[in-house]
């Protein structure tokens, strides 16, 4: 035994050796290296470390951290019956919009790159928009209104499916599937333009290659090529959607309120904005920023687990079949997708046009009938006369 850890120990040293030899030579890369690896190290991994330092302690920010070993982690699973509610929630979330928001990307990016230039363009921005358009989706709460006045109440009371408005927001029962709803509107992200970038970058020779060998459709030029080519693309974007499933708080807390009914909307991410900037317990909301860490890594080390390489195979020679009416069918149905995606935004801009009288009129309407430039006059003169002005806003953001 002895004599294997001294061997152990010798090849250790040995590949230390070669190693640090090995940078010596590269040490120019590792100069440029430096820059990201200092901040990432210090925005990134040293405050994980601290927060998980933190976890075990009691921590109120007015006091020194006591050691107090597991009793958060305790504390967490068998006290806290609100946690539990938020874990199952959260799961709800990243097992239905995970999933649903990474195949809805790819299948976009996928359907749009098969559009001439300029279209494509005009379509990865208007299917892109609603993840960069900030606080946007609090239009929702117009559309799911608890009253008459509410989009969804009016349309269902004028089809006689409902006789008195449904509080979306408020009922417990339908808190939940809305929300998730939002987030699948916002879900095309980044992992969507890594999937428009990926597929862009797939080299043509290999397509013709395939039709030589065989590919008949456009769904085995998907199976064969496309996708073997975007593994990369495909992990990043799994990574994505699982990251941001998980971390799913502001929609939740600005469309159900802040906590919400019967905490039916509480996910992790909102009990630990609770404890950590709410009631300040910094060492339970580290104690909840771990388990949810963990529970992200779990997932992603599955996902790595479950994917695996494709296979190609040679089939008979046949010219793929490419359809005209497949195309205007691919046309049609990218166009109605697109208008679902713009529509909260297109009705965010008609309502800044609308006087205040259209803002309150039953039914409701979705273009403005008078528009008028009264509301952005406003924005800008009338508060710019207080004391605090729109414009110092706009400068700050």
């Amino acid at each position: 035994m002895k004599e294997f850890f001294s061997k152990y120990v010798t090849l250790r040293k040995h590949n230390a050796q070669v190693a640090w030899k090995k940078a010596k030579k590269s040490k120019m890369c590792y100069a440029f290296l430096a820059p990201y690896a200092i901040l990432f190290t210090l925005f990134y991994v040293v405050p994980v470390v601290i927060s998980i330092f933190y976890s075990f302690t009691y921590y109120n920010i007015l006091e020194k951290p006591r050691f107090i070993g597991l009793a958060n982690y305790i504390s967490l699973i068998l006290e806290d019956d609100i946690f539990l509610i938020g874990i199952k929630n959260t799961l709800m979330i990243a097992i239905i919009t995970g999933p649903l928001g990474y195949i809805m990307s790819f299948l976009f990016a996928w359907l749009i790159n098969e559009l001439p230039r300029w279209v494509r363009s005009i379509a990865v921005i208007v299917f892109y928009a609603p993840s960069i358009a900030g606080n946007c989706y609090v239009i929702f709460s117009v559309f799911f209104r608890g009253d008459a006045y509410g989009y969804v109440n009016a349309f269902l009371m004028n089809l006689g499916i409902i006789d008195a408005p449904v509080l979306w927001f408020i009922n417990p029962d339908y808190m939940l599937p809305v929300c998730m709803l939002v987030i699948l509107w916002m879900s095309l992200g980044t992992g969507f333009l890594s999937f428009v970038a990926g597929l862009q970058g797939v080299d043509r020779s290999q397509f013709e290659a395939g039709y030589m060998d065989g590919i008949k459709n456009r769904w085995q030029e998907l199976w064969y090529i496309t996708l073997p080519n975007m593994k990369p693309m495909l992990m990043f974007g799994a990574v994505m959607s699982i990251t941001q499933a998980f971390g799913v708080c502001d929609v939740t807390m600005a469309l159900c309120g802040y906590p919400s009914t019967d905490y039916a909307a509480r996910t992790i991410v909102t009990h630990l904005f609770d404890y950590g900037f709410t009631r300040f317990e910094m060492g339970y909301a580290c104690a909840i920023a771990t388990i949810l860490f963990l529970m992200m890594i779990l997932c992603n080390k599955a996902q790595e687990n479950i994917e695996k390489p494709y296979r190609k195979k040679l089939i008979k020679k046949r010219k793929p079949n490419r359809s005209i009416w497949g195309d205007i069918f691919l046309y049609l149905f990218l166009a109605f997708v697109a208008l679902v995606m713009a529509f909260p935004i297109i009705y965010a801009v008609s309502s800044a046009l609308k006087p205040l009288d259209e803002l309150f009129k039953f039914p409701p309407t979705i273009l403005a009938k008078n528009p008028t430039m009264d509301n952005f006059s406003d924005l800008f003169v009338t508060m710019g006369k207080s004391w605090v002005s729109f414009s110092r806003y706009l400068f700050n953001t």
